[in-house]
C-alpha cells in the first residue's frame, strides 16, 4: 500500500504519513476521483487535491478493511485516530521517519544494494509529469518550458498543485532531468497511463489468483474479477482525467499521454 501511494502521487513522505481514511473514502465517493495531500510547513498546514487512479484507492479500501481493520482492534489509544497508515502492531500513526526505515528494510530485503528510498518515487513521478508537459505543449527548450511558468499564471498553478512545489525556481532540476530524458525518445512512445493502469490491474489480478488457490470461492473469484475489469476498462476510457476544470488540462496531460 506505501509504495503504491508513493509511486502514484508523488508525495512527499509527510504528505503519506497524512493521508487519512476518509481521504480515500472521499476519493472514492466522487466520479472523478481526487485524494487530498496535506504538506505540514512553516505558517501551518496547506492541501492540495491530486487525480488518483481508483484503483489505487480500490487498494487502499481493501487494506482500511483488512489488515488496518485487524490491527486497530487491539490499539489502546483511545478513539480510532483515522490516519490510514498504522503502525502493524499497536495501531499507531506511521511517523514519516518510519516510512524512511521500512522502504529501507524492503530494500535490504529485495536485496538492492544500490541507495533506494521514498523519495525517488516522488523524483521520477515529477520527472514523467514534465517529460509529459513537454511533448504536450511542444517545448523545444529549456527556455521555453521556463517561460511557460513565469508567464502563463494557469501553467504555474497547475504544475505547483500537481507537484507540491512552491517556485518556479524550486522544479529547475526536473525541467533539466525531463529534457535529458526526451533526447533519448523516440517520437511514438506507450502511454504511461496505459502502462501503469495495467500494471496496477494485473498485480491486482495475480493477488485475487492467490485467494482462489487458497480456497476463494470461485463465484465470489469471478465477481471480483469481473469488477476488477470494469474498473480498468473505466480507467483506461476516463485517463483518470480527474478533478475540477482549473486543472483539467494538465491531468489530460499526465494521463492520456505518456512515456
Amino acid at each position: 500500500m506505501m509504495l503504491s501511494l508513493y509511486e502514484h502521487t508523488g508525495a512527499r513522505r509527510g504528505e503519506i504519513a497524512n493521508i487519512r481514511v476518509n481521504d480515500i473514502q472521499n476519493a472514492l465517493s466522487m466520479k472523478k476521483p481526487m485524494l487530498r495531500l496535506i504538506t505540514l510547513k512553516v505558517g501551518g498546514p496547506s492541501e492540495r487535491l491530486i487525480p488518483i487512479s481508483r484503483a489505487v484507492l480500490t487498494e487502499a479500501k481493501k487494506y482500511i478493511e483488512m489488515a488496518r481493520k485487524k490491527t486497530m482492534r487491539g490499539y489502546k489509544g483511545g478513539k480510532d485516530h483515522g490516519f490510514l497508515m498504522v503502525q502493524e502492531v499497536t495501531g499507531k500513526p506511521l511517523a514519516k521517519y518510519t516510512l524512511t526505515s521500512e522502504i529501507s528494510a524492503l530494500r535490504e530485503h529485495a536485496g538492492i544494494e544500490h541507495q533506494a528510498c521514498g523519495h525517488m518515487f516522488r523524483h521520477a513521478f515529477i520527472t514523467n509529469l514534465f517529460v509529459l508537459l513537454i511533448k504536450r505543449h511542444k517545448f523545444k527548450h529549456k527556455d521555453e518550458f521556463r517561460n511557460a511558468l513565469i508567464n502563463s499564471a494557469k501553467f504555474i498553478t497547475d504544475v505547483m498543485m500537481w507537484t507540491g512545489q512552491q517556485s518556479p525556481s524550486s522544479v529547475e532540476r526536473y525541467i533539466n532531468l525531463a529534457f535529458a530524458r526526451l533526447d533519448g525518445y523516440e517520437e511514438t512512445v506507450a502511454s504511461v497511463h496505459i502502462i501503469r493502469t495495467n500494471r496496477i490491474y494485473d498485480r491486482a489480478e495475480e493477488e485475487l489468483l492467490e485467494e482462489l488457490q487458497k480456497g476463494l470461492p470461485v463465484p465470489e473469484y469471478t465477481l471480483r474479477l469481473n469488477e476488477l475489469k470494469r474498473q480498468r476498462d473505466e480507467d483506461l476510457k476516463a485517463g483518470v482525467s480527474t478533478g475540477d476544470e482549473s486543472l483539467d488540462d494538465l491531468r489530460k496531460t499526465f494521463f492520456e499521454e505518456g512515456s
